[in-house]
């Protein structure tokens, strides 16, 4: 586990952090965490300008759902090849191509004016973002002593957190002024800047990847609990980003909300829940991590299942509720899977793991909610992926016999 204290197999020391103490690698995270949150921006700004796509192509809740399932196909196919690349250009380079990648395709996305060049554009934005993931995880895991590591994984997740929130508030603040094209425009050009500044940084750590090869991903697919964590982790990715892409169409359509309603209840939800990863974190330190991914997914999937069936202000308080638990599984779930060694090499799971998620949490669910939202309700479909996701919680169980 992260707090054993032995030396990870692949891993090299940060020039200058002693064994005890992690103060060098805390720039090095806030730096690859503010990243992290203008990647994670720009695929979750899609959520608060879904109604207004829907409307202007003229969309069903399905159609709506499968934006977000061609981001996260591209996602997918790009972390599961990330190893070849940052393995060529090392870890600092694949995250400033990333950067700059993802920052052209929301600008070009702007420019789409068909619904299939719409669509391209997303599967495009996916391909660039998921080269920033795996190469950051291994940079932090490299750098962070075992025994922080679940809190540096913590630091990192602030960024997912904090794009949730203010995704809906910067659509709220420069709605008024711009066009959602404009502001995809702007976005990408920030993300550039950011991401060449991260390049030229002397922060930037430059290891290389590993490259996976045919023996690697045979064991790997052969263990039972690699697919008991890609199991985990799609469920946590559906519990957090399945449901916030779908909550804005969830509330406007199914509970007549304005739409600026709907997004200012999205993103104060989001806010109150910022700070709760450093308790799954601190949590996963002390009482072991697979505790807490199993409690937080059998908690998070039953007030999910509650959100799907409620209204008034009692939707409101789980909206919130159901936020604050459901981000707590990630620092303790990155610690795991950053631990998880294949034949002495330690980002591999992380290559195959998380794209895998994100295509059925981040990709299948939305599809799956808009799905049954044309057929009965949105929120139907919201309290069956709540139900799928506290039998997820049950599976997770079968962690805590592998854990001291």
């Amino acid at each position: 586990m992260p707090n054993s204290g032995k030396v990870r197999p692949g891993s090299a020391p940060f020039a200058g952090h002693s064994a005890g103490g992690c103060g060098r690698a805390v720039p090095v995270i806030l730096f690859l965490a503010f990243l992290f949150y203008l990647n994670f921006l720009s695929r979750v700004l899609f959520s608060p300008i879904l109604p207004l796509v829907q409307g202007e192509y003229d969309l069903s809740n399905i159609q709506a759902g499968s934006l977000f399932f061609f981001i996260s196909s591209g996602y997918c196919l790009s972390v599961c090849f990330s190893g070849f690349v940052s393995a060529k250009i090392n870890h600092a380079n694949t995250i400033l191509l990333s950067s700059c990648c993802a920052g052209g395709m929301l600008i070009a996305v702007s420019f789409s004016h068909t619904f299939f060049l719409f669509c391209t554009g997303l599967f495009c934005l996916g391909l660039a973002a998921g080269l920033h993931l795996p190469s950051a995880l291994s940079t932090i895991f490299r750098i962070m002593p075992p025994a922080y590591l679940a809190r540096g994984m913590a630091m990192h997740e602030l960024a997912p957190n904090l794009g949730f929130i203010t995704a809906p508030l910067l659509w709220q603040l420069a709605g008024g002024y711009f066009s959602w094209r404009q502001c995809l425009l702007g976005m990408g050009c920030v993300i550039i800047v950011v991401g060449a500044g991260y390049g030229l940084s002397p922060l930037a750590v430059r290891s290389s990847g590993v490259r996976p090869d045919g023996i690697l991903l045979r064991t790997l697919f052969c263990r039972a609990r690699f697919w008991l964590l890609v199991l985990v982790f799609s469920l946590a990715i559906s519990s957090t980003l399945g449901i916030y892409a779908m909550l804005p169409l969830f509330l406007v359509n199914g509970h007549s909300m304005e739409m600026d309603h709907a997004n200012l209840i999205v993103s104060l939800s989001r806010l109150v829940s910022l700070f709760t990863p450093f308790a799954g974190g601190w949590l996963g330190d002390r009482v072991g991590n697979s505790r807490v991914m199993a409690a937080v997914l059998l908690t998070g999937g039953l007030l999910t299942a509650v959100m799907g069936m409620s209204s008034g202000t009692f939707l409101i308080a789980i909206i919130v509720i159901q936020a604050m638990v459901a981000v707590c599984f990630f620092p303790s779930g990155l610690a795991v899977l950053s631990s998880y060694s294949v034949l002495g090499r330690d980002n591999v799971a992380i290559s195959f793991c998380i794209p895998i998620g994100f295509v059925i949490g981040g990709g299948l669910v939305p599809l799956g909610i808009g799905r049954i939202g044309d057929g009965a309700t949105i929120g139907t479909g919201v309290a069956l992926a709540g139900l799928v996701i506290f039998a997820g919680g049950l599976a997770a169980l079968v962690f805590l016999k592998d854990e001291q």
